[in-house]
Parts: C-alpha cells; structure tokens; sequence
C-alpha cells in the first residue's frame, strides 16, 4: 500500500507468519494462533489507512479602496494594504493601527488589521477586529468569514460554522465562504455536507482548483476513486505544476489498482520535487504491485537514501528483498527498521533472519 500503510500483502504475510513460527514449533492449536495473528494483522491494516490531507487555500486578498482627495487615514489603508499583498505583516499592522488613530470608526480598517492578524496566526487578536468591524457594518460577508476562520482555526467549530453561514446567507455568490464551510465540515467528517459545499464554490468559481482537490480527496477516503480521478484532473488541468495532486491522483490510481496510472503520477511528482522521500516509496509500492521488482528497489534504496531514518521505508525494502529471495539484504533491512524503532515480527528476527 502507499507509504503510510501496512503491505498489501496481507494474507501472504499471514502465510509467512504460519510456515515460520506455527510449523516450525508444532504448537497443538496452530489454527488458534494462526486466527489470533490474522486479526492482528488486519486490525493493524485497518488502524494505518490514513486520510488524504486537506488543502489549505490562501486567504482571498484584500481590496485595494480609493482615497478621498487629501484622507490621511485611507492613504494608510493603502499603503497598508501594498505592505500585505508584499507579506511585510508588521508593517501592513502600523499602517492600519495609523489608518484607525485618525479614524477610530472606519470599519475597514479593522477588517484589515484582522485580515494580516489572520494571516500571521493571531486569531484570538483577529476576532476582536473582526467584532469590531461588525459592529460598524452588520452585513459585511467577508467579515463574517474572516471571523469563521480565525474560529475554526481556535477550534471553536460551532461559532466557525454559524459565521460562514450568515457570510452564505449575506452574500450568496462568495464562493470562499462556502470552501471554508466545506474545510470545517471535511475536518467533522461529515462528508455530504462538505461535497455539497465544495461542489457550490466550484459552481461560483470554476476556475479554482482547491475546492476540486479537497472534494476529490474526500472520494478518496469514500472510495469512490473514479470521480475522486476526475476531480484532479480537472484540478491539474487548472495548474499542472501544484506537486501534491499527483500525489493524491497518484493514491487514488493505487487504490483503484490502475499501478501503472499511480507510476505516472508519482513519477510527474517527483519530476517536480526531485527530493520528494515519499513520492519514491509510492512509486516503489505501485512498482512492486506490477511485480516490476528491481525498479521497485530502486526506488526505495532511492527513499531511504534521502531519510535514513524512516523505519517504514526500511521495512517495505526489507519486504520486497525478501519477495526477491535477496535474504542478506532484507535481513540488513529488517535489522535497520527495527533500529529505528518499526516493530519487526519475532518470526523474521527469530525464525528468518537467524
């Protein structure tokens, strides 16, 4: 399975783990031991799966307002604005506190400050500005928004959740309002809710590929792997050169055992992240699913190369070595995870590499 996930070779495991220690040692109630193994296994197998990650998608900017003829204050907001766009944070920050000095009640001034308070981690700080601004302008979406997520970052998912639904109800067509919802129903797991959401900021705004990617991450983690491909392909047709879709379109190919799709994938990956650790163990694994044993190899002397200290990465090697009847090397393998702290069954300590 790709990286992160216990072999695919599950049930010919629990055959290696019979012939080596249930024959060898003629326990009477072979059959009893051999069940007990097979749901630790799979118990194993099912606790390692994990979940695609969600994509994060950069804050919608700010908008750059005109000055009034001689306004002091919005030539502040201006000038702070540029220093945001520039991502010089603290310097955005003294131009908004200047811009609210000379006009305590201009609300967009707090919708800024809490805008690069956001974007600099200080939620808590956000809010109050966001509060703030709401105060002076009740029905400001992107307010709202902004608020849903400094709360959603804080945890506080109900209070997240309201404010991305009045920013919803106020301004129906602010399609990042309905991606955020989405991000925060993905991360409660409920999945329906967050399709219905994504697939509503992809009708607003088609040209996005974030709400493409995280939607086709949660038919990943449905199994339904066809449309999770569709979703990033649309998503690579709208920037080709954002590595991570590879990789996820790369996982969704391996699940749909189309290896030789999942190779192309992870290959285009590493084309682009050359250094990519775990873009070598997945191609390795969807190598070894065609039996294309020696470049499977090679991509794992590759991963465990570039991080001699994945355990895991040792111990697929030492699995494929040992497919390969390369028993001194896979010993080595199995020896060097096991090192590294990746639990390594007493039958290959004891019994195979003796």
């Amino acid at each position: 399975m790709p990286h992160g996930e216990f072999p695919a070779r599950g049930w010919q495991y629990l055959q290696f783990l019979h012939n080596f220690v249930v024959n060898p040692l003629r326990i009477k109630h072979s059959i009893i031991l051999t069940l007990i193994m097979a749901v630790i296994l799979f118990t194993f197998i099912s606790c390692s799966k994990h979940k695609p990650p969600k994509i994060t998608k950069p804050s919608s900017d700010l908008v750059e307002i005109p000055t009034k003829g001689n306004d002091e204050a919005s030539k502040y907001l201006v000038q702070g604005i540029a220093h945001s766009r520039q991502k010089k944070y603290k310097e955005a920050v003294l131009d908004f506190n200047k811009a609210l000095t000379l006009d305590p009640k201009r609300a967009y001034a707090y919708y800024c400050r809490g805008y690069v308070k956001n974007e600099t981690a200080l939620y808590s700080e956000a809010i109050d500005d966001f509060n703030v601004c709401l105060q002076f302008n009740k029905s400001d979406a992107l307010a709202f928004n902004q608020r849903g997520y400094a709360e959603y970052k804080l945890r506080r998912y109900a209070e997240a959740h309201a404010d991305y639904t009045i920013a919803i109800e106020t301004n129906p067509k602010l399609s990042v309002a309905y991606y955020n919802r989405a991000d925060l129903e993905d991360e409660q797991k409920s999945y329906d809710d967050a399709i219905k959401d994504y697939t509503k900021a992809i009708d607003l705004d088609p040209n996005d590929p974030f709400p493409y990617i995280n939607r086709g991450n949660i038919k990943d983690i449905l199994k339904q792997y066809d449309s999770a491909v569709e979703d990033y392909n649309r998503a690579i047709d709208l920037n080709a050169k954002y590595a991570k879709v590879y990789s996820f379109r790369g996982l969704a190919k391996y699940h749909k055992k189309d290896y030789a799709g999942a190779i192309e994938d992870f290959s285009a990956l590493i084309a682009l992240e050359p250094e990519n650790q775990t873009a070598y163990v997945n191609r390795g694994m969807s190598s070894a699913a065609l039996k294309h044993y020696q470049n499977a190899l090679d991509d794992y002397v590759k991963a465990t190369d570039l991080d001699s200290q994945d355990g895991k990465a040792f111990y697929d090697k030492a699995e494929l070595e040992r497919v390969m009847n390369l028993r001194a090397q896979s010993c080595d393998d199995y020896r060097k995870a096991g090192s590294l702290g990746f639990p390594i069954p007493a039958t290959i300590a004891d019994e195979y590499c003796k």
